[in-house]
């Protein structure tokens, strides 16, 4: 099997279970072109995990505009009355917070069906390449 399908599947696996993927330096290149090539663009961002370890990435699902939607969410639901000026001071935060994680879920599931489909392109193209036409 290819080295880019088993980074497929382990991307898969990784954002079915926990919502993100770690990898090391040395996959970057591989991981940037399987999400260009899987369409992932715009659904997926890779960074740093953190300064103090510049060789270990992490690919999440695309949260910025998320952020303000679900600030926005919130507070439409407090100018159509569905929250109190109270609650909406009380439980702001933690509303902002669900909406954000529910949001990465439903992202996740989007970047899972991508990948996938985007392994059986690749295993049909590949499977067709070693057929002989009779």
């Amino acid at each position: 099997m290819s080295d880019i399908v088993v980074l497929a599947e382990r991307m898969v696996k990784a954002f079915s279970r926990y919502n993100c993927f770690i990898f090391e330096e040395n996959e970057l290149e591989k991981v940037r072109d399987l999400i260009i090539a899987a369409e992932l663009k715009g659904l997926v961002e890779v960074k740093q995990v953190d300064p103090r370890y510049p060789y270990i990435y992490i690919a999440t699902p695309w949260t910025r505009s998320l952020e303000k939607d679900c600030v926005s969410r919130v507070n439409i639901m407090l100018t159509e009355g569905r929250l109190t000026q109270e609650e909406h001071k009380k439980y702001r935060a933690n509303l902002i917070e669900q909406c954000i994680v529910s949001g990465e879920v439903e992202a996740s599931k989007r970047i899972v069906e991508a990948l996938t489909r985007h392994i059986n392109k690749l295993k049909s193209s590949s499977g067709n390449n070693g057929r002989k036409n009779s």
